[in-house]
């Protein structure tokens, strides 16, 4: 398990000789960086909130997340969640299933698409912002 807080170095206006070169700076108070998990890559494992706290470095709130198996992350805390509430991030075992009625590439209608073409997909349910698709597979 990695830290969640590192001392953020500070220049004060100083090169690699230790010159100031940019004057008025420095004075500041010390800051710790927190690590942010941006990715959420711990799928379907629930979490529990342990803290909202202030991040100086940041205009938002962090949670802090204790996850089930041990390890512990820091996220931008949505709003509205509050300390003890269970998150569960949702991704490859997602119950999100829609059926795909015909597929498009540059407006022309396919019947396959290769690897690494990009295509639109048209389906009989709105999708939302945020979904992705993981697998397509022929019948």
């Amino acid at each position: 398990m990695s830290k969640l807080k590192f001392l953020r170095k500070k220049n004060s206006g100083r090169d690699s000789s230790g010159q100031v070169t940019v004057r008025h700076q420095g004075g500041e108070h010390k800051r710790f960086m927190r690590v942010i998990d941006f990715k959420r890559n711990k799928f379907g494992i629930e979490g529990r909130v342990s803290a909202i706290e202030y991040d100086p470095n940041r205009t938002t709130q962090i949670a802090l997340i204790h996850y089930a198996d041990g390890d512990k992350m820091y996220i931008l805390s949505p709003l509205g969640l509050k300390v003890g509430d269970v998150v569960k991030i949702s991704g490859h075992d997602s119950e999100f299933k829609q059926t795909i009625t015909s597929l498009q590439v540059e407006h022309a209608q396919v019947k396959e698409i290769t690897a690494g073409e990009s295509g639109a997909l048209k389906t009989d349910k709105p999708v939302k912002e945020g979904d992705v698709i993981y697998l397509v597979t022929k019948k």
